[in-house]
């Protein structure tokens, strides 16, 4: 586990590449199997980089057609998770496309939208403060965070504790 990774507290995970071509993208083994996860890649020191929150499986894949596939870089992350007073919802859509952003509570209802509007291609964050629309606090619990931009839609699962 890399130093300082503590439960609500994010490290930096460094990988070092001897092999591959292409631009490589880093990925977690999670509950609906591989998500891809926010990296950065160092073309002169050969290193994937990324922040991260969660203790798992990662693996390091190679696009080397050197084009993004249709909704390929459509990723969803939130740290901290689980939080208590507010969490960053932080996406990334490959393209500009109409967002929308919707919080669930475990009964498959809408709890809050966070955003409903059109957003230009590139990373983006939003900020959850585990309130619903009508600003009132939410209890403990499970929620479910979907983001969908266009025809492509991802989701989490995010856990509030107060």
């Amino acid at each position: 586990s890399p130093p300082g990774l503590a439960l609500g507290h994010a490290a930096r995970l460094k990988v070092e590449l001897h092999k591959g071509a292409g631009t490589p993208s880093l990925s977690l083994y999670g509950l609906s199997g591989w998500e891809e996860v926010e990296s950065s890649y160092n073309p002169e020191t050969r290193t994937v980089s990324a922040l991260i929150s969660n203790l798992g499986r990662y693996r390091v894949t190679w696009d080397d057609s050197g084009e993004v596939a249709a909704g390929k870089s459509l990723m969803l992350l939130t740290a901290p998770n689980p939080f208590r007073n507010a969490t960053e919802v932080r996406y990334h859509l490959p393209a500009s496309a109409r967002v929308k952003i919707a919080i669930y509570d475990v009964a498959g209802r809408a709890v809050r939208t966070l955003v409903d509007d059109e957003r230009e291609p590139g990373w983006h964050i939003e900020r959850w403060n585990g309130h619903n629309s009508r600003d009132r606090a939410l209890p403990s619990g499970i929620y479910f965070i979907s983001l969908e931009a266009g025809p492509n839609k991802v989701n989490r699962k995010c856990v509030l504790t107060r």
